[in-house]
Formats: C-alpha cells, sequence, structure tokens
C-alpha cells in the first residue's frame, strides 16, 4: 500500500493539510482517476478520511492510524536489526 511512491506522496501532503481531490491532481502529474484510486486505497486502509463541507469533500490524514503505522515499521526495523547482530555473531 505504501510501497507506491505517489501514494506516499499523497499522504504526506495530507498529513500537513486536508486537500480537495483536484488540489491534490494539480500537484501530481497524474490522471484524476488515479489521484481518486490512491485515495480510495488509502482511506480502505483507515489512514485519511474525507470530511464533507456542504458541497466539498476534502481528506484528512487520521493521526492515530498513522501513528499505529509508524510504530509497526519501527518494531520491524528493531526485529531486524536484532536478526542482523545474531547473524553477525554466528560468523
Amino acid at each position: 500500500m505504501l510501497a507506491d511512491p505517489t501514494r506516499r506522496s499523497v499522504l504526506e501532503r495530507l498529513v500537513h493539510d486536508a486537500r480537495q481531490t483536484t488540489t491534490l491532481v494539480e500537484l501530481f502529474p497524474t490522471t484524476r482517476q488515479a489521484i481518486v484510486e490512491h485515495l480510495r486505497v488509502l482511506s480502505y486502509a483507515g489512514l485519511v478520511e474525507p470530511e464533507r463541507d456542504w458541497r466539498e469533500v476534502r481528506y484528512v490524514a487520521t493521526t492515530d492510524r498513522l501513528a499505529d503505522v509508524v510504530n509497526c515499521l519501527l518494531d520491524t526495523g528493531r526485529n531486524w536489526d536484532r536478526r542482523l547482530v545474531r547473524l553477525r555473531s554466528t560468523r
């Protein structure tokens, strides 16, 4: 899900400021359909939420879920570090 560089960049921009789809489309050299798909995937993962204000829909990053992802990545990194230390010590 976050392996796609455009998707990561969309998420990064939403962390700093809620944005409409049309604003995001203007920021990336891709199609509206591609941005909509990135937002759908991020929304499905719980990383962004749509906020409706009358006729406008803005997307905003969900900080609680992002914190979970960061903690998971940090734990994974620590586990790999421990594995590498064990591998080096067996040589």
